[in-house]
């Protein structure tokens, strides 16, 4: 069944979403990423997906403390992504608590230190981020569009041991319009052996359910949690009530 992961994404210790991934229209939330995160974990979720914004925009890492606070205080398995660039950041990361790292930009710009950071810890820990916006790879927390392949992208880190694929369509990102469910499932029909995690746009139970049908592992959730067009009791009971239909 398909894995729920609530995002939590950081500007300024803040909880906010952004749109289409622009930082100009980003909307703040008052409760603290702490907190945001001990609901999602009363609500059911396991695992949620850190993004330090900040990060992401200036290559540093800014919120590293959000993520001990809830390493701390959470039982909650913790994906971490924004800014990371190189080993010395990773190895920090995995210390303040981290389970799993999302590496973007710096697997684009810097094959050699990815590559060796592969090569030092368990290639399973990490989530490669293939985000695309009208076809094209993004980098550089979505302000750069790069002219590098999706499917030749994944494929050279599957081949050093990559396992764990989030996909965010950024256009859908942030707008509640729905998610391309279409190109999930292309992608995943392309890389039948890969755990694909989706990104952007979810706002209905039947989008996850549809994603669900489609074979991808994970999908992660933000603004419909925040505006609450979702609930995340009811998504995960909607999902286990279905899982249940198509067992028998």
């Amino acid at each position: 069944m398909i894995e729920i992961i609530p995002a939590i994404d950081i500007i300024d210790g803040k909880c906010v979403r952004l749109e289409q991934g622009d930082f100009s229209k980003a909307t703040y939330y008052k409760d603290s990423p702490l907190n945001v995160a001990w609901q999602f974990e009363k609500e059911g979720a396991e695992k949620i997906h850190i993004v330090d914004l900040d990060g992401a925009k200036d290559e540093s890492m800014q919120n590293i403390k959000q993520l001990t606070q809830i390493r701390r205080n959470t039982n909650l398995k913790i994906d971490f992504s924004g800014g990371i660039r190189s080993r010395v950041q990773i190895n920090r990361l995995f210390e303040a608590g981290a389970d799993f790292i999302t590496i973007g930009s710096m697997a684009i710009k810097n094959y050699e230190e990815f590559r060796k950071a592969l090569e030092e810890h368990d290639p399973a820990r990490f989530i490669l981020a293939a985000d695309t916006k009208n076809g094209n790879l993004l980098s550089d927390g979505w302000t750069k569009i790069t002219n590098t392949n999706i499917v030749d992208f994944i494929q050279q880190y599957r081949i050093l041991g990559i396992t764990n694929v989030m996909s965010t369509d950024v256009t859908k990102d942030g707008m509640l319009s729905g998610t391309n469910i279409t190109y999930y499932r292309q992608l995943q029909e392309q890389f039948p052996d890969m755990n694909l995690i989706a990104s952007g746009g979810i706002s209905t139970s039947e989008e996850i359910v549809q994603l669900n049908e489609t074979g991808i592992k994970g999908v992660i959730i933000g603004k419909a949690f925040y505006e609450r067009r979702l609930n995340l009791k009811k998504v995960l009971d909607n999902l286990h009530t279905n899982n249940n239909k198509g067992n028998k």
